[in-house]
């Protein structure tokens, strides 16, 4: 729809978790289990959306896994040769938007045993000295409105080592915080 293009149009950077793999392989486990698939296509799309060099995409999350690693490789690869920059797996967890801005990626689920995407528990050591760290999860629960109690102290502990929290996940807005750890305040947005 083009009120999304114009909507982000006039933004610096666009941060956005890439829920799938670009691959022309059906799932083995069909119609059992929904594994997230896309075709090249896509980039053309969301280039059409924002400049590529200029959008940040997360693989981190619970679908990283639905094909094997070498369609999953792969995936990152045809992101990458479109123009986007890919990050939130084993070889990249975060990305550095500027001088002053690091993302770093995780995700809490995986709905296949996958190493590639960096889990959660692995983002801390990823924080940058110096830089307004965001923490870009893929946590929570799907359809929920409001963050479970466990998510919610899961966020804040976050909270107390990265500037901000803002998380993927539950396909639906959930609501927007202010933490206060150590020092400022923080945000941290649940979906």
């Amino acid at each position: 729809d083009p009120r999304l293009k114009e909507f982000v149009g006039d933004g610096d950077y666009l941060i956005g978790n890439f829920e799938g793999t670009i691959t022309e392989k059906k799932s083995a486990l069909w119609p059992i289990a929904f594994d997230q698939r896309h075709d090249r296509a896509i980039t053309e799309d969301l280039a059409g959306i924002f400049r590529p060099d200029r959008t940040y995409l997360s693989v981190s999350n619970n679908h990283a896994g639905d094909f094997n690693e070498e369609e999953f490789s792969e995936s990152v690869k045809v992101l990458k040769s479109a123009g986007f920059n890919a990050f939130g797996c084993d070889d990249r967890p975060s990305a550095d938007i500027n001088d002053g801005l690091r993302v770093v990626a995780g995700s809490m689920w995986s709905n296949r045993a996958f190493a590639r995407a960096l889990p959660i528990e692995k983002a801390v050591p990823h924080v940058r000295p110096c830089a307004f760290n965001i923490f870009y999860p893929h946590m929570g629960y799907e359809l929920e409105l409001y963050p479970r109690p466990e998510i919610a102290a899961l966020a804040r502990k976050f909270a107390d080592s990265f500037d901000a929290v803002i998380a993927t996940h539950p396909h639906c807005p959930q609501p927007v915080t202010a933490y206060r750890a150590d020092g400022p305040g923080r945000i941290i947005a649940y979906s």
